[in-house]
């Protein structure tokens, strides 16, 4: 089984993700500042808050979607 989510990184914002249920390892909030911004070095940055969904070695998505709302899609 699988979720639908909505990216949050600043390269890929807006777009679908499809991540597999099994793979996921932990959900959590996180402040995250913007790639451009870093390669920037722009110190007036204001972070954004998105959801993290960490799939273990796979590595870590950002999304939109609330922990509530992912949560929801694992039940």
């Amino acid at each position: 089984m699988f979720i639908k989510v909505t990216n949050a990184h600043s390269e890929h914002k807006g777009e679908k993700l499809i991540i597999r249920k099994d793979i996921i390892r932990s959900v959590h909030r996180a402040e995250i500042r913007p790639e451009k911004d870093i390669e920037e070095d722009n110190v007036t940055t204001i972070y954004e808050t998105v959801t993290v969904v960490f799939c273990g070695e796979l590595g870590s998505w950002y999304v939109d979607e609330s922990i509530d709302e992912i949560y929801e899609m694992l039940k």
